[in-house]
């Protein structure tokens, strides 16, 4: 028997508290297996970004892409809190 998967993605956030609370009310709802990936553009500047990337962690996104906003965050540092996620 086939098994239905949904997808969810995200992108664009910027550390919108609004948007992972919404986010993880549709998924505490949903009933059938699903992905949760993120398209960039969704991590801060603020804290290096170390505040999105565990507020996704707790979400269990299971991958993510960097956008170009990632990039705002100093090398050295993104690569460190990049080493927090615990999705590629």
């Amino acid at each position: 028997m086939p098994v239905k998967l949904k997808i969810f993605y995200t992108g664009d956030i910027h550390w919108n508290v609004a948007a992972f609370s919404h986010i993880s009310s549709v998924l505490k709802a949903e009933t059938s297996p699903f992905l949760l990936l993120d398209a960039g553009d969704s991590i801060s500047t603020m804290n290096d970004g170390l505040d999105s990337i565990l507020s996704m962690n707790l979400l269990s996104y299971q991958a993510m892409t960097l956008g170009n906003h990632e990039l705002d965050i100093p090398p050295a540092a993104l690569v460190a809190t990049l080493r927090e996620a615990v999705f590629p």
